[in-house]
């Protein structure tokens, strides 16, 4: 058994920290250049994401006119849109009553030909 953890007094001591003494203005500087970074930081991405997205979303808008013309044929549209119909479209739902459920404990007996009679036309 390894007793050196309950040993006192025999390990090292930790060096003392030293505390770091800044001028005021050192914490000034320091605090304005992240605030000034972190400005700056945050309006180059509002350009990137808000700006370019509405200028590049105007010169769409510009040129669907033009594209749409040339490139959109409505009959070929109309009969993709009707074969994704038929493709998502439900199948007739089944007759679950004409489907013998093969797990059941108790199935009737189902025969197609007739039983025999006796004389007075009852079965025997």
């Amino acid at each position: 058994m390894n007793l050196k953890f309950f040993r006192r007094g025999k390990h090292k001591r930790q060096a003392k920290h030293r505390r770091i003494h800044l001028s005021p203005k050192v914490i000034y500087l320091v605090t304005m250049l992240i605030l000034a970074s972190g400005l700056g930081a945050s309006m180059y991405l509002e350009y990137r994401l808000v700006d370019q997205t509405l200028s590049a979303s105007d010169v769409i808008i510009r040129l669907r006119p033009e594209v749409t013309e040339e490139t959109f044929s409505a009959e070929e549209f109309l009969g993709a849109i009707s074969l994704m119909d038929k493709k998502t479209n439900q199948p007739e739902p089944a007759d679950w009553a004409a489907i013998v459920n093969p797990f059941a404990t108790f199935r009737p007996i189902t025969t197609t030909a007739t039983p025999a009679t006796n004389a007075t036309g009852t079965p025997p």
